[in-house]
């Protein structure tokens, strides 16, 4: 819809992309001169990616105000997922594993994530074994079995890192945790 001013007012058109809100939404008319301010809320588990005023980017703002109005003018926002944190809830510390054990992973991030994948390696300071792909659920809380198929050493030990990235298949794993303790393959 393409609404022209009147000379005595003009309209200020807001859209919003998915995952956030601009505030007033949709279409306002402004007396001629007269002032608006929006306000650009991102959902729980995301930030404002930019904010576009008649086509030109303005960053990442959440508020943007229109003073002495005096043609049409347009506002949208797009939003992107935080990254989250990972919390490694399992396996506990101090544990010791048979070589090829399927061991329980469990851990949490801070916000539902329903975008990307995880990955799980059993870390010994110097080298990542196992790193198996996992699915992500649409929830705050994961799980798997893992395998341990490392090469057990004298004195060596084990932590399990996760790690994750916002698009299955493509790009680097970006955020990362880890369990608190180490344990042992024998």
């Amino acid at each position: 819809m393409n609404i022209q001013g009147t000379g005595s007012s003009y309209v200020i058109t807001a859209t919003a992309g998915a995952n956030g809100s601009v505030t007033p939404p949709g279409v306002q008319t402004v007396a001629t001169g007269g002032s608006q301010t929006y306000t650009i809320t991102p959902n729980p588990g995301y930030h404002v990616l930019d904010v576009l005023v008649d086509g030109g980017s303005v960053g990442t703002v959440t508020s943007y105000a229109f003073t002495n109005v005096t043609v049409n003018h347009t506002i949208s926002a797009t939003f992107e997922s935080n990254a989250p944190v990972i919390n490694v809830t399992a396996p506990p510390a101090g544990g010791s594993y048979a070589q090829n054990f399927s061991l329980p992973v469990t851990w949490t991030t801070d916000v539902p994530i329903s975008t990307g994948e995880f990955v799980v390696w059993a870390y010994s300071g110097s080298a990542f074994y196992i790193g198996q792909l996992v699915a992500n659920n649409g929830t705050a809380s994961n799980s798997t079995s893992v395998t341990l198929n490392v090469q057990p050493g004298p004195g060596t030990t084990y932590n399990i890192v996760v790690g994750y990235r916002p698009t299955v298949g493509i790009g680097a794993f970006t955020e990362y945790g880890a369990s608190a303790g180490t344990f042992t393959v024998n």
